[in-house]
This record gives structure tokens, C-alpha cells and sequence, in this order.
């Protein structure tokens, strides 16, 4: 049997734990950003895209420094978006050079844009309608 007062004393315990681990972190924080670990300038220039200005610090982190600062949530999202990126650059890559020549040569008259699209194929051309599906 536990009693009310011992369970609040456990509690205030942990509180303070948790308060000093807190504490500890953001003295660690402050201690790296100081130190030159971490740049939140956008390669040394000002962004052309500020909301995209986190992409490179995060890049150029090294995965425990992330974990550690971060905590395993961030870290296991991080890397899935990492991945992400890596699976379209690849699909992105093939398709600039397969596609777009494809569409491009597909002897509609559109213009802009859409000159590198399927609405620039002609719907009587199988063999072009066919490309993305094979891609």
C-alpha cells in the first residue's frame, strides 16, 4: 500500500529530474550553436525560399547529433523524408530523361509547360500514349 504522501514526494522527484534533464539539453543546445555546429543561414546566403531554409542544417547534421538534440520522433521522420527524397530524385532523374524528350517530340502545337507534357502527344500516336505506362 502506498501512501499519498510518499506518492507525492516520487512525483515531485521525477518533476525535478525531468526539469534538470530539460535544462541540461538546452544548456547542450546553446553550448553547439555556439560552438558553430549548427548554420541556419541557407548556404551561406540568404534563401530564396525561407520556408525551405531547414533542408540544409538538417542535411548536413550528422544522424546521432539529430537524435541526441532531437529525440527519436524527429529522427525516424527525418529519415523517412530523406528517403522520400531520395526514391523521387531517382524517379525524377528518369523521368526528365525519358519523358520529357517523349512528350516534347509528340507533335501537338501546345506551347510552355505543357510542350513537356502528355498534352502534347497526339491521340492517335499508341506508341507515345504508351511510354509513361512501360516508365
Amino acid at each position: 500500500v502506498v501512501d499519498e504522501n510518499s506518492l507525492s514526494n516520487a512525483c515531485d522527484g521525477l518533476q525535478q529530474e525531468i526539469c534538470e534533464k530539460i535544462q541540461e539539453s538546452n544548456v547542450n543546445i546553446q553550448q553547439s550553436i555556439q560552438q558553430g555546429e549548427y548554420s541556419y543561414t541557407c548556404c551561406k546566403k540568404s534563401c530564396n525560399f525561407p520556408v525551405l531554409e531547414w533542408c540544409i542544417p538538417v542535411h548536413n547534421t550528422s544522424w546521432a547529433t539529430l537524435r541526441r538534440l532531437a529525440g527519436l520522433d524527429a529522427y525516424f521522420y527525418l529519415r523517412y523524408i530523406r528517403m522520400c527524397l531520395k526514391i523521387t530524385s531517382v524517379s525524377s532523374f528518369w523521368a526528365i530523361i525519358i519523358l520529357c524528350p517523349v512528350y516534347a517530340t509528340g507533335g501537338g502545337n501546345e506551347s510552355g509547360f505543357y510542350h513537356f507534357s502528355m498534352a502534347n502527344v497526339l491521340q492517335n500516336d499508341k506508341g507515345r500514349v504508351w511510354v509513361p505506362t512501360i516508365f
